[in-house]
């Protein structure tokens, strides 16, 4: 078996599968408009063909779950970016917070869809006052409030020209609060166009990388001689995990009562795991052994931060994505090095 060949075999299928999802997205891509200024007049019927992504600055409260005319009773805290969790702007992870976001229309633009991300980790969605979507249970309280992980679609109908958007978020469990994706705002047939094909390309990244996996498993069984087959399957699978518990969260979909604690588990062993076998896999390819047995110190390292996050509840591991994503660069780097130290060998 010419480990090569099955390799060039393996990249040049992913490639070619990988084109395929790009023409689909670049065939059914949503026009978006962003960046637009927070008194700028936006025209009602551009959003009959196009979505309003709703990033940028956004009035903050902190501390405070508010709507309707307690608003105009209190002056924000300070003015945020969406997307960003709140701990950015120097706030407890814990807590809980009003975000408020006003649109001008030049006229009524009649019925609208907002699409929710997920948020960290318990919203309550209002347009012009009336609450328009929620998940889990919010309270100024933390102890009081319960946490889900739930991305949504609200549509309602506006018939004025003005559009305030209040969003109540309150967490506890995770370590950072607020806002991780953008929210964006159409007709109906718009927003859910641009979600669908978002769900399609990360569910065909998905089905890639879990055929990958398969393939790879079934040229290990036929001959195990070769470890570094199973430690590139290994790669495909965890990339497959990590894909599904990210952007659009396809997870969710497969297995609708998965809990929010095994998604996010899945979604930081899948950040640690995926690399560590990709640095595994190329030492075993090229038969590379760093100084100080660098594969065993991978390895050991991975194991001691996968039990970690096993073990750990969820507000106390989610504190350690800096530091995770800091030994996935390390270990990267240093496995260019020892590439380099390998070729220059031959």
């Amino acid at each position: 078996m010419n480990k090569y060949k099955i390799i060039l075999g393996e990249v040049l299928v992913f490639v070619f599968l990988l084109l395929i999802a790009a023409l689909i997205s670049s065939s059914n891509k949503v026009e978006e408009i962003s960046n637009f200024g927070s008194d700028e007049i936006i025209l009602s019927q551009s959003l009959s063909d196009r979505v309003l992504m709703l990033d940028g600055e956004w009035d903050f409260y902190w501390g405070k779950l508010l709507v309707g005319d307690e608003l105009e009773k209190v002056t924000p805290d300070t003015q945020i970016k969406v997307p960003s969790v709140w701990n950015s702007d120097g706030y407890s992870g814990s807590g809980a917070a009003t975000y408020r976001k006003t649109l001008f229309f030049d006229d009524a633009p009649g019925m609208l869809a907002l699409r929710i991300p997920h948020l960290s980790t318990a919203y309550e969605v209002y347009a012009n006052g009336e609450r328009v979507s929620s998940a889990g249970i919010v309270s100024e309280n933390v102890d009081e409030m319960t946490p889900e992980y739930k991305r949504s679609i609200a549509v309602f109908n506006v018939d004025k020209k003005k559009l305030d958007i209040v969003v109540q978020v309150s967490n506890k469990d995770y370590a950072r609060g607020g806002f991780w994706y953008t929210p964006f705002i159409g007709s109906h047939e718009r927003v859910i166009s641009k979600v669908t094909l978002r769900i399609i390309i990360e569910a065909i990244l998905v089905g890639i990388l879990l055929v990958m996996f398969l393939n790879l498993v079934y040229v290990y069984f036929l001959d195990r001689n070769h470890s570094y087959v199973i430690q590139l399957a290994g790669m495909y699978f965890f990339g497959a995990i990590r894909t599904s518990t990210t952007g659009e969260y396809i997870l969710q979909k497969i297995i609708p009562g998965i809990s929010m604690l095994t998604l996010v588990r899945l979604e930081y062993i899948s950040m640690l795991l995926g690399p560590t076998f990709f640095v595994l896999f190329v030492l075993g390819l090229l038969k590379v052994k760093g100084k100080g047995h660098f594969d065993k110190i991978v390895i050991a390292v991975t194991t001691l931060f996968f039990v970690s996050i096993l073990i750990l509840p969820i507000g106390e591991f989610t504190r350690f994505v800096a530091l995770y994503e800091v030994y996935v660069v390390l270990i990267m780097l240093s496995l260019i090095k020892s590439t380099i130290r390998f070729n220059s060998k031959l």
